[in-house]
């Protein structure tokens, strides 16, 4: 099974190096870093994950955890703080996630202000919120507490509504870790 993990300021780049340096159950194929959270969060870790990723020569990407403040303020603050980081090889993610309510009209306008294409991720309750977006989708729906090898109808399942990955958990390897199986071609993922 390919996997790609997101990583942020709640997990260790030990742990990472770890995972890329064979500890996974699985073949890692990319990692998603945060970078930001609305107007006022930038994660500590970004430089130090992404460095990790650069040594294991594993492809990576940064994410927005999105807020209600205004999506192009947003965007412009993500991009201010990725044009400080080492250059990523995946397209943006935008983290859909907790309170967030501006659903795809926000991400669109995200996206606008970014100049570029980015894939969705939320929860599969409100993911049909995103379903008019053009993007590659990057659906959650997991037990926090458990980590289980995921069946392959539960797979095909989720590649069937046309989902790119699928959060199964977040305690990947038993550990405190977000992983997400590869359910489509990793290449949609790839910056342009």
């Amino acid at each position: 099974m390919q996997v790609v993990l997101d990583v942020s300021a709640f997990q260790a780049v030990a742990q990472l190096d770890a995972l890329l340096g064979g500890r996974a159950d699985d073949e890692i194929v990319g990692v998603y870093i945060k970078a930001t959270q609305g107007l006022g969060y930038s994660d500590a870790l970004a430089t130090a994950f992404a460095q990790c990723c650069i040594a294991h020569n594993t492809p990576f990407g940064y994410y927005d955890f999105l807020s209600n403040d205004q999506a192009n303020a947003q965007a412009a603050r993500f991009k201010d703080v990725v044009a400080r980081l080492p250059r990523a090889s995946l397209i943006p993610m935008v983290d859909c996630e907790g309170a967030y309510a501006l659903w795809s009209a926000g991400v669109e306008h995200w996206q606008a202000a970014i100049g570029g294409s980015a894939i969705t991720y939320a929860q599969l309750s409100n993911m049909p919120r995103y379903s008019d977006l053009p993007t590659p989708k990057w659906v959650a729906q997991y037990d926090a507490m458990s980590y289980y090898r995921p069946s392959n109808s539960e797979i095909a399942l989720y590649a069937a509504e046309g989902y790119l990955l699928w959060q199964f958990t977040s305690n990947y390897c038993g550990q405190n870790q977000d992983a997400s199986v590869l359910l489509g071609d990793f290449a949609r993922l790839r910056q342009p």
